[in-house]
């Protein structure tokens, strides 16, 4: 048994934790109480507001924008090794996906794919530790690694100015077509900034045969919510 697993130290381990050695909150800085998420308040947790529905996109979904606490508990996952707080991140993101009505109908769940040197250094991708929640709680199976960024696209698109994302995000993704062949994919990110990563995994996902491919992220930055529509056919 683990004695640091998340029921017995929640149950068991922090109630006297707190008592003897009490923690800020990573949000607020107020002292914690046994009410608490991984390190931070009830609080701080409510204050992250779920994102308003984009009608100009009808196929993307994020659970919330990307600024204040709901950037820095990304930030803190993906760069302090926290990959616990990818669950009741990606527990939001379901309920987000629900609420816009893109849970109906879809048959598989994907992640975008790291790049393989942020791969091997963080040594986990965060798109699939919120894919494989989403997928849990949805009740939808979660795709294996048929999804895949070509090893020859060596440099990050997250590095490249925009025109650069979008040029390469055409060609860097592979997907095999037996995994998605007449599927309707649930493609899971955690930011939406210029959506090129997800073009590119769009196109990659239809290329192998997959009938429909919606987006669902943590975060969108105010710059993703102002583009325009995109083709019908990759609705």
């Amino acid at each position: 048994m683990r004695l640091n697993g998340p029921w017995l130290f929640r149950t068991f381990l922090y109630p006297v934790l707190v008592l003897v050695v009490p923690a800020p909150c990573s949000g607020c800085g107020d002292t914690l109480g046994p009410r608490q998420l991984l390190g931070y308040c009830p609080g701080c947790w409510d204050s992250i507001q779920p994102d308003r529905y984009n009608p100009h996109h009808p196929y993307q979904c994020a659970a919330t924008r990307y600024a204040g606490l709901a950037r820095t508990v990304l930030l803190e996952a993906k760069f302090r090794d926290r990959p616990e707080l990818f669950r009741p991140m990606g527990l939001r993101m379901a309920a987000a996906c629900r609420t816009a009505g893109l849970d109906r109908g879809f048959e598989l769940v994907a992640a975008v794919p790291s790049h393989p040197l942020t791969l091997f250094r963080r040594g986990y991708n965060p798109a699939r530790e919120l894919a494989r929640v989403v997928a849990g709680d949805l009740g939808l199976p979660l795709a294996g690694r048929a999804l895949r960024r070509k090893v020859l696209h060596m440099a990050p698109l997250k590095k490249a100015s925009r025109e650069d994302r979008r040029l390469a995000a055409r060609s860097a993704f592979t997907a095999r077509h037996g995994a998605f062949q007449g599927k309707r994919v649930l493609l899971i990110d955690d930011v939406l900034t210029t959506g090129s990563t997800f073009r590119g995994c769009r196109s990659a996902l239809l290329d192998a045969g997959a009938s429909a491919v919606r987006l669902l992220v943590w975060g969108r930055t105010p710059a993703a919510s102002s583009g325009g529509r995109w083709p019908e056919r990759h609705l």
